[in-house]
């Protein structure tokens, strides 16, 4: 039996709330998991498209078309929502780039970076130290002056999870998991409503995620609505690059945690500092 509820503890306490006209959360610059009332700025896309690349090695559970399949279709039940049945109530939309040839969860400040999506098959804990009971975690960097979000790594765990694409046969149903995950990419925080893709906990087998509910659909829309469009593509500062860059070649790298003068250098070379927010299944 899944225990995910434990596993936010590790990140911030899920704040229960009176229902409300609205209940879904965005994250913000704040970082945690109370957005009610949340003091920090909230957290957005600037352009009307997103890229992300999947980590060329798979999943150890399933063949690696079945993974880019389920992908397209987690991401675009996002960019889909649609409030009348019909046609989309927002702008947002989203495309697979080339496989990344590195899983490493960063960000750049000189070159190309990506939106990275990875498997981990083993050291989800040990060398990770992420909680063995969340499914996926993804990580959120973005400018803490104005809440621009610049990349989100999403990492799934095939160490203590196994991944399917049967409902019928499911221990942890990719398309569930990954539709939440996405939530997170486009800056979502967990909600209180216990039917929505972005609550924060699940149970075996489940697959009710994979479909957004009324909550999430309100979300995004109202992040990204369809009149708002800003009409423009942007892609990740640099341009896109599914490739890491070596640790010792002083390019001003940012991962979560990194405290060395690669991670100092941001706010040098670019005029700002990187933030980074953690959300987990």
């Amino acid at each position: 039996m899944l225990r995910l509820a434990e596993a936010l503890l590790a990140v911030g306490v899920l704040v229960a709330a009176p229902a409300t006209a609205r209940a879904w959360c965005q994250q913000t610059t704040h970082d945690d998991d109370s957005c009610f009332p949340d003091p920090g700025t909230p957290l957005l896309w600037e352009g009307n498209c997103l890229q992300y690349s999947i980590y060329q090695a798979g999943s150890d559970d399933l063949p690696l078309d079945a993974v880019r399949d389920v992908m397209g279709r987690s991401f675009g039940a996002w960019s889909q929502a649609s409030r009348d049945g019909a046609s989309p109530c927002t702008y947002i939309s989203f495309s697979e780039t080339d496989l990344a040839t590195c899983d490493a969860v960063e960000y750049r400040s000189e070159g190309g970076n990506m939106n990275l999506v990875v498997f981990r098959e083993s050291g989800w804990q040990a060398i990770r130290n992420h909680a063995a009971a969340s499914m996926g975690l993804t990580t959120v960097l973005f400018d803490p002056k104005d809440g621009q979000i610049l990349s989100a790594d999403m990492e799934l765990n095939g160490e203590f999870f196994t991944f399917t694409v049967d409902p019928a046969n499911a221990d942890a149903d990719l398309q569930n998991t990954a539709t939440h995950e996405a939530g997170h990419v486009i800056g979502l925080a967990h909600t209180p409503v216990v039917e929505a893709t972005m609550y924060g906990t699940s149970t075996s087998g489940e697959t009710s995620k994979a479909t957004l509910h009324e909550d999430d659909i309100d979300a995004v829309c109202t992040m990204y609505p369809i009149e708002e469009d800003p009409g423009e593509c942007l892609y990740p500062p640099g341009g896109l690059d599914p490739a890491c860059t070596p640790v010792d070649d002083g390019c001003g790298c940012r991962t979560p945690g990194d405290s060395r003068g690669g991670a100092r250098a941001i706010v040098l070379l670019v005029a700002f500092a990187i933030g980074f927010a953690r959300r987990r299944l």
